[in-house]
């Protein structure tokens, strides 16, 4: 099984990041962070997450997406700007299927989402500094995303590294 660490949309709050990647270490696969981190170029937590590029990052080569091969999955993983996620997911959902994508990440709407569609998962972690939508009221969030071969399991925490229970979610696989 592989773990997967996602945060997105942290808009230059390096504390809440160094605090992740400390507590985190050891215990999960890959930090992944889906874009609008505002690094500077040589800021040493670009070491510890597999980073895009998001719409707020400037000055910074991370790449628009990437591909990640786990032992179990495949992972697309976007910021989502260019996929115009503000206005629906159909154009992220199809860029993933063309990566032979297991599992699409994403951020940019600040908006937690996860959800299942035709066996590819489609998770939007929120953002860690600035949530908005139905779920701000928990303040920032992050997911882990547990992959075995025969289902997906991803659960939100808080800014506390506390679980939120009502957004714990599980998927077989087909």
């Amino acid at each position: 099984m592989s773990k997967l660490l996602v945060v997105s949309d942290s808009h230059g709050d390096d504390q809440i990041l160094t605090a992740l990647a400390k507590r985190y270490a050891g215990e999960v696969d890959v930090l992944i962070h889906a874009g609008d981190s505002e690094f500077y170029p040589r800021n040493p937590l670009i070491a510890d997450f597999q980073i895009v590029v998001g719409n707020m990052d400037y000055g910074t080569d991370f790449p628009v997406s990437i591909n990640l091969d786990l032992p179990e999955a495949r992972v697309f993983v976007t910021h989502g700007h260019k996929y115009n996620v503000n206005f629906g997911l159909n154009t992220i959902y199809l860029a993933g299927r063309e990566q032979d994508a297991d599992i699409i990440i994403y951020g940019h709407t600040h908006q937690l989402l996860t959800m299942i569609d035709y066996g590819v998962l489609i998770v939007n972690p929120g953002s860690i500094s600035l949530p908005r939508g139905e779920y701000a009221r928990i303040g920032g969030t992050y997911a882990i995303i547990d992959v075995a071969a025969d289902s997906f399991r991803v659960q939100y925490y808080t800014r506390e590294f506390k679980l939120v229970e009502e957004l714990s979610f599980e998927f077989p696989r087909l």
